[in-house]
Order: C-alpha cells, then structure tokens, then sequence
C-alpha cells in the first residue's frame, strides 16, 4: 500500500478548477480628445463644440465642428507689440495706467484679469517720460470665444473633433495652466 500525501493531492485538485475569466476590454492610447478633455477638467475651463453637417456629391457626409471656450489665457506679447502697449510718464501709477489702458484696447472686449510688467526709472527728475513700463504680460478671460483658427472637417463627428482638439493643443495659444501669484492653478 503506497501512502500518498494530502498536500499533491490538494494541488493537483487546484489545477482542475475552471480559469478566471476577465471581461475583454479593448486598451486604447490616450487622444488629443482625451487630453483636451484632461486639461478642461483641470483649469476648470468650459468647451463646447459648433457642429455643422453637410453632404457632398456622392453622398458623402462631412461633419465639420469648432471648439468654443470659455477659459482664462496668459499672454507675452511679441517685442513688436511690446512697443505699442509700452508707457511713459512722470510719475509711476500714470505709466501703468497707461499701459493697462493700452492693453484694455488690444483686448477688445475681454475681461483682463491681472497685469504684470516692469517698471523702468530713467532718474532724471521732473521728466515727463521719467517712469517707463515695459515687459509687459497678462491673463485674460476668453468667455464663449470660437476657436475658429482650429475648425477641422471630417468624416466622423469624433474623427473632426479629434483634429480640432489637436489643432487646438498643439497651437499652444488657447490652453494652458495659469498659475496665480500664490503658485496655484
């Protein structure tokens, strides 16, 4: 009589249970939707999308959509503009009401948010162009602001939202993190 032990037994009895089945999911790489969608839930920004259809000969559909956004921007203009929105005066808070003043028009209706700049002293008294701003950067808030450089066509809904969430991300003009003064988003 051969004595055989409990523990083989116990692992041969495991080898027989039925497998564990896990549902099939399909692994898909992030998209430039995905990642436009990241970065509206991050900065708190809005996005909509004006959609349009249209049928082309042969029956072929074509969606063609622009992204909307409500969001806050920071921008550095070029050293060509800077010259424009530069100020001088003779005392300090004049230069920069001057050059907030100047930045106000370049906006046009949007709200500006916070003004930075620097502030230059020529020393020489009683000057009228004493104080000068320059180096001038600020934030503003685009409110339901069309995106139409970044309108995109395709076949699909989905196929023309990806390429305007490309266009849109990969301008590097519309969205990005503003960090206040505190460090914060």
């Amino acid at each position: 009589m051969y004595l055989v032990s409990a523990v083989p037994v116990v692992s041969v009895v495991a080898l027989y249970l039925p497998p564990r089945y896990e549902i099939y999911r399909k692994r898909q790489e992030r998209t430039w939707l995905d990642a436009l969608y990241t970065w509206r839930d991050k900065t708190r920004s809005k996005l909509t999308w004006i959609e349009e259809f249209r049928r082309e000969e042969g029956n072929l559909a074509t969606h063609i959509v622009t992204p909307v956004l409500t969001c806050t921007v920071y921008e550095k203009p070029t050293e060509y503009m800077q010259t424009y929105i530069r100020c001088a005066a003779s005392n300090p808070t004049e230069a920069i009401e001057g050059a907030r003043s100047a930045v106000r028009s370049r906006l046009g209706g949007k709200v500006l948010l916070d003004f930075y700049w620097k502030m230059e002293d020529s020393g020489k008294e009683k000057s009228h162009c004493r104080y000068k701003v320059a180096n001038v950067s600020y934030t503003y808030r685009l409110d339901n602001w069309a995106v139409a450089e970044c309108r995109s066509e395709g076949t699909s809904k989905k196929g023309a939202q990806q390429k305007a969430a490309r266009r849109l991300l990969e301008s590097r003009a519309y969205c990005m993190f503003v960090r206040n003064s505190s460090g914060k988003l």
